[in-house]
């Protein structure tokens, strides 16, 4: 039996009734049998599930992710900050040799292996703070997305199996992701390498281990050799916002024509190649072609703001400039306003989705269509403007609100 948050929660702050206590049975049970039918030994499942302890933090991190709540300046401002670009530049420079023997083997640019090491872990020094074993149980045994972390329990597993981990050893994230380019246990099974060749790959104590696996992973996802992940664009003033987003592409050569261009030449790629156009903060904000490539960095991580900054950074480490288009930031976006500003976009029969105080795709479309029919600047992003025409008042206490959501993955 899966159980939900106020039961784990009442796990956490109560002690154990019998009925919480046969429904968490229950679900341990099922682990077990699982995670048997794969093929997991019995010391292992003993260790890993009929051990672990329930982490009720671990749901709440799940439903409360804070991006959803950055501005675009806000995130790409702490994700490439200063301080984070010194030491990217230091290490590129340290492990020039290494990489460059990566880039010749799976044409990965090592600014980008670079850029994923810095935000994943801060270049190692953040690998989290849970045993991932006792959180997967924890996601395994919640409602919500129980198959997939069951998946990814089970990997977790096979690895304690395959190479010997103790469960201690496997620090991680809330999530499950360890080391530090931060794999899932699925993708550890299925792309973590040593460098070597020779030895068990470490994802936590060994970068150059880290390192070969990500170049390993990205090349696997489809990263093209030579090619570009995207860069900042040129937009005229009189441009038609509606020509926007991911799901819209057009050879550059079409953007080009209608005015819209890379800023920096390294960032032009041949006219043919397909791009999308993006605006993640709103016309006040740098707007971005983007490629293929970007694409593959999104496979990693379904966050455009954390693709752009993947990108931005590792620009940022081979000596480009900042943005041409300086950022500007309105404040952070409370989910209870943006709660507010979805159900008055689908009362006025603009579909934002449900109004869960996230913002995703749907979202943005439909604030996109709202500023059409008001004949003004159609970029789709909730500014100021946007919440006095729906007659929102952003300065309104930001009262918490329980969200059902996706998390990185939501998308409304």
């Amino acid at each position: 039996m899966l159980i939900t948050l106020p039961i784990l929660s009442a796990l956490l702050l109560t002690p154990l009734l019998p009925v919480l206590a046969d429904e968490l049975q229950q679900c341990r049970s099922k682990l077990e049998q699982a995670a048997l039918k794969a093929g997991i030994s019995t010391k292992t499942i003993s260790a890993g599930v009929k051990n672990a302890h329930i982490l009720p933090e671990v749901i709440q991190l799940d439903r409360h992710q804070p991006e959803f709540q950055k501005t675009f300046a806000q995130y790409i401002n702490k994700a490439v900050s200063d301080s984070r670009l010194e030491v990217g530049i230091m290490l590129l420079k340290k492990h020039k040799v290494f990489l460059e023997k990566l880039r010749s083997k799976y044409g990965i640019p090592p600014q980008i292996l670079v850029a994923f090491w810095g935000l994943e872990s801060n270049f190692g020094a953040n690998l989290g703070e849970f045993i991932i074993t006792d959180a997967l149980v924890t996601l395994a045994c919640d409602a919500r997305r129980s198959t997939f972390f069951t998946a990814e329990l089970i990997a977790a597993l096979k690895l304690m199996d395959t190479y010997g981990f103790k469960k201690d050893e496997m620090i991680g994230s809330w999530a499950g992701a360890v080391g530090q380019t931060q794999f899932l246990p699925s993708n550890y099974l299925k792309y973590a390498e040593s460098y070597d060749k020779k030895s068990t790959p470490d994802l936590w104590n060994n970068q150059y281990d880290a390192l070969t696996s990500a170049a390993i992973f990205l090349f696997k996802l489809g990263w093209k050799r030579n090619g570009i992940w995207g860069g900042e664009a040129y937009v005229p003033n009189a441009f038609d916002y509606l020509q926007s987003g991911l799901d819209l592409k057009k050879p550059v050569v079409d953007w080009n024509n209608l005015g819209v261009k890379a800023v920096l030449r390294h960032n032009s790629p041949r006219k043919n190649v397909s791009a999308s156009l993006l605006f993640p903060g709103g016309n006040q904000n740098p707007a971005f072609l983007v490629y293929d490539n970007f694409s593959i960095i999104m496979k990693w991580n379904r966050s455009i703001f954390y693709a752009l900054s993947i990108g931005y950074f590792a620009d940022r480490i081979v000596g480009h400039k900042p943005f041409h288009k300086e950022l500007k930031d309105e404040g952070p976006l409370a989910k209870i306003h943006i709660e507010a500003l979805q159900k008055k976009l689908n009362d006025l029969g603009f579909s934002s989705g449900k109004a869960d105080g996230l913002l995703g795709p749907a979202t943005h479309r439909a604030i996109t269509e709202f500023q059409h029919s008001k004949k003004t600047v159609a970029d789709g992003y909730p500014s100021e403007d946007v919440f006095k025409l729906l007659g929102i008042d952003r300065n309104l206490p930001s009262i918490p609100v329980t969200v059902e959501g996706e998390g990185k993955q939501q998308t409304n």
